[in-house]
């Protein structure tokens, strides 16, 4: 799921080869939590840029999604790491209905 996250992210997000090498090397850290892996764990947290405002957030908490055709092999495999994910409940993927 976090490696679904990542591609998800350098779509929105631009990011140089370096930072894209450097983020699947963090990302094959064993020991990393998700905190870590977000970028949002550390000393400095108060101090980092978030955008906390209410309108910036998902209507509903709900994040849509589509699985590309390339990946419907895998798609039970990433359906249960959605399942997992949804255990901390300020958000939610869904399938994306439009």
């Amino acid at each position: 799921l976090v490696s679904l996250l990542a591609v998800a992210l350098d779509e929105v997000i631009q990011m140089s080869h370096q930072q894209q090498a450097d983020a699947r090397l963090d990302l094959q850290k064993p020991n990393m939590n998700n905190r870590e892996m977000t970028g949002i764990a550390g000393p400095n947290d108060a101090e980092r840029n978030a955008n906390v405002g209410k309108h910036y957030r998902w209507p509903n908490e709900r994040v849509p999604y589509v699985i590309d055709s390339s990946l419907s092999i895998a798609q039970n495999v990433i359906n249960q790491g959605f399942n997992d994910y949804h255990r901390n409940p300020c958000v939610r993927f869904v399938p994306r209905s439009t």
